[in-house]
């Protein structure tokens, strides 16, 4: 029973290892062009903004339980914005390359949670109608 409890972790924990091992990579991929350094506080820094990003958007997919359209629309905004920010800093072909993953892969958790969510929410739907 146990075991079933830590099963709706897994994508978020997934999404987090996932965004990590981005992170890392952007940012050693921007000091091997760059010798701006890589070391501990890059590596700090990633994790911890790993933890932001999986945090945030695990809220986000909890919101779904309620409102899954609403969930989605706040999602894909914030993957734009995260993309938006992304470039105002950095350019290049690297940087596409980690934009089109980091959305691809958020993409592929919002709509998870939206499909998971959604069809939830219409079996409620029919079941307060049957009565």
């Amino acid at each position: 029973m146990k075991e079933e409890s830590y099963k709706k972790y897994y994508p978020s924990l997934a999404l987090f290892i996932t965004a990590a091992v981005l992170t890392i990579t952007f940012l050693y991929l921007v000091n091997a062009k760059t010798n701006s350094g890589f070391g501990f506080i890059e590596i700090l820094f990633a994790v911890g903004l790993s933890l932001v990003i999986t945090l945030y958007f695990y809220w986000i997919a909890s919101f779904m339980k309620s409102s899954p359209y609403l969930g989605l629309i706040i999602g894909l905004a914030s993957t734009a914005l995260g993309i938006v920010a992304l470039f105002s800093k950095y350019k290049g072909p690297n940087t596409n390359i980690f934009a089109i993953i980091g959305a691809i892969v958020s993409l592929v958790y919002f709509a998870f949670y939206f499909f998971k969510f959604r069809n939830n929410d219409k079996q409620t739907k029919e079941s307060e109608e049957a009565v």
